[in-house]
Formats: structure tokens, C-alpha cells, sequence
């Protein structure tokens, strides 16, 4: 293979004895292979005793590694500002963080295809690595460490078995012992699961968290997980594409497996500011040992990235509930799982598999759900994953964790494209049926689609001037819905919005009269024993309204203060005949400014009518907010009240959550708002939608005292 080579060669549809010898050989992913024996002649040095490798200021890098690096990784690896994660394969990255490059495992996807990942064993030694961190030594994980040891001058990090591993494979590439250095992170039994260690990796950084917890294994759920199986499908195609017929490379194969032993299971803690990164590659039954899930729950500075395996011998017992229970005890912002991507059939179906089983597990983190991305095989291997350390974001504090000071969830961006988007993160996982998209700058179709969105737990995203932000668009790749639905675009938009990477169908709904789009909008329903009905003149009585019409998967409709538009009239009557066993309901929201006594009688001629209502938008949201629909809130969401884009676009996700929208100011919690937080008694945390422009320092601090004491509500 070429230093740059693509995964284009070696590819046939001929039937050979390969796979056959590949299904004989291989056990299951990570089984344990033959223990090696312990070596002599490589450094090793305990952790404690570890001497910082050099700065990145002061080391020398010639032109050809640092044109490898260019080529491979992109010209802003070396940023300090930026960690970057390349994914290779299983659970392997390349990371770039403070002007270092590192392995986080070491193996170039072989066996059942060849060349699946655009990235070979060759590159990742040309990158001259300054350290290979091993999660755990199975061949999977680490078998290319001993080609990388003999090619560059990398420190191996792991246990005295991952050391040994190393040896072993090193000598069978014609190195010796003497080319491995260790530092050494225990033996396979010691320190005990739970057990942190500070590496002082590099001197300019941060040391990094070294943990032992528990490998993946076929171990009945506890209490509070019932058997969930799970049995893959597997898709043959990338078996076909990427036969397996380079006998070299099985042969390979087959002696990385000889030499593999688990040699104990390590995640790795890094620290940039106050960006957070842990890694593992592997999720073991942390039910089983509490120090586990405690430690996991403590790292400096918490954790904001969370990437580790979401394959293992628990699925076929408990699906996927032991990678839920890390997110659990972790509480990042970020997921990205890994070691789910097809290299050998039947074991590994592919990262894509997984997405409809990940959904159901995070729906059960409840309200302690992360941003997941997911990376799909092989379209994102060596894709960049770009963290900006200077994100705002990783300061806030993630409720529940161990660094939480505040009650308080803050979803924000720089503007509200952005904000949408974080909010999109909040109770959103991959696989979306629908995501909804409205224009950014008109409440009236951001105020009927966020109760459709709902009505299938969807999203709404924002498009600008009908153009789709950056914001938006990652958004979207994220969700990979089977369908978006654009409110009003403009020409080009719905093909724009089908060329998204992940997007399925693009479904518009066109109406230029603002009533005729809430009717148009109300016929996705099909029926409806409610209706919301407000003004469509003006955002402030509407913008509390979505997640109480989302609870009772009712649609708003829009009306003029003073008559009530025949579209609209339409609508409603089209719903009732619709539910013949119950007569239409309608909400109507806002005080007699926003829909006038007329228009309430000419609805009272045909429909039970209540009206929720108060003085001022932010009474009115309280209003809302005291509704039975809300007594058993998880959270309660909080926006600005002086402008609409923050306030409905948070709409969907606390429908999700059954929680009402109360209204502040920047600088102020009105009294009304201060009662119905104080009157919120379930509620675990207040989800903050905007940053400080629209929701102060002070205000975030007072909504979090004003919430009441809850037994349990920081976790």
C-alpha cells in the first residue's frame, strides 16, 4: 500500500477460502487470544514515575512528517485552539489536541474486507505518533501497535500485558524489544476497577485521567435494566465491496490475534481548558461494581466529549444498555459512539445498524440525554471531528454532574440558527422521523410546527433568508431524519435541504396567508379532540403555547384578533368531523387583544372553548405553565420573552420533556415567572434556551435558586 493509499484496491467479488478461514479463526471481537508471554528489553515506566514528553514548541518536526500530517489530518492540526478526533476504524482515532498527534488504539481494519478504511498501518506510523493510547489490548484494538512502535518513536500507553502485546507484535515485523516504550498503567488486575491515575503526558498540557473500568461481557442486566436482546442484522454489501482477498493480510490477521490479550480496560481523560475529552473502547456491566460508575461521574473539570464502544458481548443479553449507563454516569454533552462499524460478518453490522436500537436507550436517559453523533462506516472515517476549545459551551455546566453548581441546562449558539440547532441537540438522537424547518425570521410558521414537529418527538431547525446556515445543516446530518418538512421555501431550498448529507425525503407546505398555513399545517394531523387557537398578528401570546398543544397532539391555529379567518374556521370543523367520538376542544391563548369575545362566541357556536390567558406574555406563559398538563414536568424551560425564536424553537423539546416555557427578560425573572418556577416541584433542572444576550448571568443563577429543593435533582 501506497503512503496515501485509498480504499480502492484489492477489491472482488470472487468467491475465495479467505472469509471461510477468517470465520474459523476469529472469535468474537474481542475474545480473549493466547497470553503472552512477559518480555524483556522494552522501557517501561509506571505512570507515577512517567517524565513528560516534550512540548509541542520544542519538537522538531521534519517536512515530510509534517506534510503526512497536512495531507492526513488537515492544515489546522496542529491548532491549539482545536482538538481533533480522525476516526480510522472500530474504536481508533487519530487525536490532534495543543499541537500534539496521538493514537488512541492502533489498528488497521483487516480480515473479512481489505482496504475498508482510507488509512493503512503505514500512514499512522508515517504520522510519527508521540504516543499510542491502548483502551484494551484485544487485536481489534491493538493490533498494529508493534508496526507503529518499529516505525516511530511513540510511547505506548497501557498495561504491562498491552507492553508485552507489543513486544511480541514488534519482533514479528523484524524490530525488537528495545524499539517499545511504555508507560505503564497496571496489570490486567491491578489497580482495581474505579482506580484513576494522573499520566502527565505532554509538559504543556494538562496530565491525563487514566481509568480502569470493566471490559464488555455477557452479563444478565441489572434491576433496573430488563433483558433487552439485541442480534444485529448484518449487511453483507461491505463484504462483497471489499472482499477479503490479500492472503498476506489475513495472514497478518491471524497472527495480531495470536498475540492479543486483554491485558485490563482503560479510558483516558483529556483536559484542554475547559474542553473535555474521554475516550474507551469498550462498555462493560457497571452495575456490577458501583466505584466504576462513580469514578466515571468525577473527572476533573467533568466531561463534555464522550466517545466509547457501543458494540459488545452484552448485546445479544442486554442490547445496548450498558453504553446507556456509561452516558448515565459520564453525563457529557457530546456522545460519539464507536466500535459498531462492519469489518467482520454477523459480530459487526455496522455503525448505521445501531441508530434505531441508540434512540430507544437514549429516550431512557430521560432528561440526561447528550448530543449524539453518530459516525457511519466508512463514510466518516478520517473525517475530522473538530472541538473549538473556546466554545462557550464547555464552560456551561451539565446538570447532574459532578461539576454542576447551578440547576441550570443552558442551550445556546451565537445567534438563533444556532440556538435552534443546540436545541435540537437537546432530546434529539439520530433517526428522526421528522424535522420541521421555518423560516428564522417569521414566528408564524416557527408557532404551527413546532405542535406538528411534536407530534412525532421532532425538532424544529431554522433556515435564513432561504439559505440553510452551517448551524442547520450539521444539525441535520446529525438527526439523519427519513423526512424533513420546509415551511414556505424559497426557490432552491427543499433540493438544498435534500442534498444534506442523511436527510431522506423533503416534504414542503407552501401558503403565503399566514391562517391558511396554520390550516394547511393542521391537516398533517389528521385528528385532533383539541385545538390551540391564537393570534396570528403578533408572537408574544403564542410563545409559550407549543408545549402544551405538542402534550395534547394538538395543532395551533392562527386567527385575526377581531374575526376568525374562514381557512381557519375550516380547519377546526375539518378536525372535529374527523374524531366523531368527542367534540372539538379548542384552546384559545391570549387575553381578549390578542382574540377578541367575538371571535370566542363565534367558536362557543360550535365547539367547547376555554381560554388561557394573563396581562403580559410572561403571565400568560405562566398561565400555561399552571395547567394539569404540566404537574409532573421533569424540567421547565425558560427563554426570553421580548423576541420569538428562542421561546418557540424550544417549544418542541419541552413538549418532549411534558415541561412548560416560562418567559424572562435579560435582566429580570418577572414575579409571575418567580412563582411558577417556585410552584415547580418536580422539575430535576431549568433548561436555559439562549446565551447571555437573551438570558443573563444573574437570571440563570436566580431561576436555579428559585426552583424548589428536589430529593435527587442534581442526578
Amino acid at each position: 500500500m501506497s503512503l496515501l493509499h485509498r480504499a480502492t484496491a484489492h477489491r472482488s467479488t470472487r468467491p475465495t477460502l479467505a472469509l471461510l478461514a477468517l470465520l474459523l479463526v476469529v472469535g468474537l471481537a474481542g475474545l480473549p487470544g493466547v497470553p503472552v508471554e512477559a518480555q524483556d528489553g522494552a522501557t517501561r515506566v509506571p505512570l507515577a514515575e512517567f517524565t513528560p514528553l516534550p512540548a509541542a514548541s520544542a519538537v522538531g518536526l521534519d517536512a515530510e512528517t509534517r506534510q503526512v500530517r497536512d495531507d492526513l489530518l488537515g492544515p489546522t492540526w496542529d491548532d491549539p485552539d482545536l482538538v481533533t478526533l480522525h476516526w480510522f476504524g472500530v474504536s481508533a482515532f487519530v487525536l490532534s489536541y495543543r499541537g500534539h498527534v496521538l493514537l488512541l488504539d492502533a489498528w488497521e481494519i483487516i480480515g473479512a474486507n481489505n482496504d475498508y478504511a482510507p488509512i493503512g498501518r503505514e500512514e499512522l506510523a508515517a504520522l510519527q505518533p508521540e504516543a499510542v493510547l491502548i483502551g484494551h489490548g484485544h487485536f481489534d484494538h491493538a493490533g498494529d501497535i508493534g508496526y507503529v512502535s518499529v516505525h516511530s518513536d511513540a510511547v505506548i500507553v497501557g498495561s504491562e500485558e498491552i507492553c508485552d502485546e507489543a513486544v511480541v507484535l514488534a519482533e514479528q515485523e523484524g524490530g525488537q524489544a528495545s524499539d517499545v516504550s511504555c508507560a505503564i498503567t497496571g496489570t490486567m488486575e491491578t489497580p482495581v476497577p474505579g482506580t484513576a491515575q494522573a499520566l502527565p503526558l505532554f509538559a504543556d498540557t494538562d496530565p491525563v485521567t487514566v481509568l480502569q473500568h470493566i471490559h464488555s461481557a455477557a452479563t444478565a442486566p441489572g434491576e433496573d435494566n430488563p433483558p433487552n436482546p439485541q442480534l444485529p442484522i448484518f449487511d453483507p454489501t461491505p463484504y462483497i465491496e471489499y472482499f477479503a482477498d490479500d492472503p498476506e493480510e489475513l495472514a497478518r490477521f491471524i497472527r495480531q490475534q495470536q498475540a492479543s490479550d486483554q491485558g485490563g480496560t482503560w479510558m483516558y481523560h483529556f483536559v484542554a481548558d475547559e474542553f473535555t475529552l474521554l475516550w474507551g473502547n469498550s462498555s462493560g456491566p457497571i452495575f456490577t461494581d458501583p466505584s466504576v460508575g462513580a469514578a466515571l461521574g468525577s473527572f476533573p473539570g467533568c466531561v463534555d466529549v464522550l466517545s466509547n464502544a457501543i458494540l459488545g458481548f452484552d448485546q445479544p443479553v442486554s442490547g445496548l444498555q450498558d453504553p446507556r449507563l456509561y452516558v448515565d454516569a459520564v453525563q457529557p454533552k457530546v456522545y460519539l459512539p464507536q466500535h459498531g462499524d462492519a469489518w467482520v460478518p454477523v459480530i459487526s453490522a455496522g455503525q448505521e445498524q445501531y441508530i434505531p436500537t441508540w434512540r430507544a436507550e437514549n429516550e431512557a436517559l430521560g432528561v440526561g440525554q447528550p448530543a449524539t453523533r453518530f459516525l457511519l462506516d466508512p463514510t466518516d472515517y478520517m473525517v475530522p471531528q473538530v472541538f473549538d476549545i473556546r466554545d462557550p459551551r464547555w464552560a456551561d455546566e451539565t446538570p447532574g454532574s459532578a461539576c454542576a453548581t447551578q440547576r441550570i441546562d443552558r442551550r445556546w449558539g451565537a445567534e438563533r440558527t444556532q440556538t435552534a440547532a443546540r436545541l435540537a441537540e437537546t432530546r434529539f438522537a439520530p433517526g428522526q422521523d421528522q424535522v420541521w424547518v421555518v423560516p428564522a425570521d417569521s414566528f408564524t410558521e416557527a408557532v404551527v410546527a413546532a405542535p406538528a414537529a411534536g407530534l412525532v418527538d421532532g425538532p424544529v431547525l431554522l433556515h435564513r433568508d432561504d439559505a440553510l446556515p452551517a448551524a442547520t445543516v450539521e444539525a441535520l446530518q446529525r438527526l439523519r431524519p427519513a423526512e424533513v418538512v420546509v415551511l414556505n421555501p424559497g426557490a432552491g431550498l427543499a433540493d438544498a435541504l435534500a442534498a444534506v448529507d442523511g436527510v431522506g425525503s423533503v416534504r414542503s407546505i407552501s401558503e403565503e396567508d399566514p391562517y391558511a398555513l396554520s390550516a394547511a399545517v393542521a391537516d398533517t394531523f389528521g385528528s385532533a379532540s383539541t385545538a390551540y387557537l391564537t393570534t396570528g398578528e403578533a408572537f408574544p401570546d403564542a410563545l409559550a403555547a407549543g408545549p402544551a398543544a405538542i402534550l395534547e397532539q394538538a395543532p395551533v391555529l392562527l386567527t385575526r384578533p377581531g374575526d376568525l379567518p374562514e381557512v381557519t374556521l375550516t380547519a377546526l370543523r375539518d378536525l372535529d368531523a374527523a374524531d366523531p367520538l368527542s367534540d372539538l376542544r379548542v384552546v384559545v391563548v391570549g387575553g381578549e387583544a390578542a382574540v377578541s369575545s367575538a371571535v370566542e362566541q363565534a367558536l362557543a357556536a360550535e365547539f367547547t372553548v376555554e381560554r388561557v390567558a394573563g396581562a403580559t406574555r410572561f403571565d400568560t406563559a405562566a398561565a400555561l405553565a399552571a395547567l394539569p398538563l404540566f404537574d409532573d414536568a421533569p424540567t421547565v424551560w425558560v427563554a426570553g420573552g421580548l423576541d420569538f425564536p428562542d421561546a418557540i424553537a424550544a417549544g418542541a423539546p419541552a413538549g418532549v420533556d411534558g415541561a412548560p416555557v416560562l418567559l424572562v427578560t435579560r435582566d429580570d425573572v418577572p414575579g409571575v415567572t418567580a412563582s411558577a418556577l417556585a410552584a415547580a416541584t418536580t422539575a430535576r433542572w431549568a433548561v436555559v434556551a439562549g446565551g447571555d444576550a437573551v438570558v443573563g448571568p444573574a437570571v440563570r443563577q436566580a431561576v436555579s435558586d428559585l426552583l424548589p429543593d428536589l430529593a435527587g435533582a442534581e442526578r
